[in-house]
């Protein structure tokens, strides 16, 4: 059956830098294929206890076993940022099941 999958997104839709048309049919796509999609939602708060976590969202908390963050930004500040992270700080993240792209 393979797994839940959550896409939490700040805006009213993935995928910003195209009209809000095109992202329509990324999100009929998304949702055909069983992912949950939940659009003008902030994360709030990750809290870590045992193998699980509960992720805070703007008027709900979900129980998950890993979250996947990822932020666009321009790709040199993306390098900039993992060069200055140290190798225990991401051994950390992967090691909590807290991944960032």
């Amino acid at each position: 059956t393979g797994i839940n999958v959550t896409i939490v997104e700040m805006a009213n839709q993935v995928i910003s830098p195209i009209d809000y048309e095109m992202a329509f049919e990324v999100h009929q796509h998304l949702i055909s294929k069983g992912i949950n999609l939940v659009l003008e939602t902030e994360l709030q708060a990750i809290n870590e206890a045992g193998n699980k976590l509960t992720v805070t969202l703007n008027n709900q908390t979900v129980d998950t076993d890993m979250v996947i963050m990822a932020i666009g930004v321009v790709i040199q500040k993306l390098q900039l940022i993992l060069a200055e992270q140290s190798s225990s700080t991401i051994r950390w993240k992967h090691q909590s099941k807290i991944y960032m792209l």
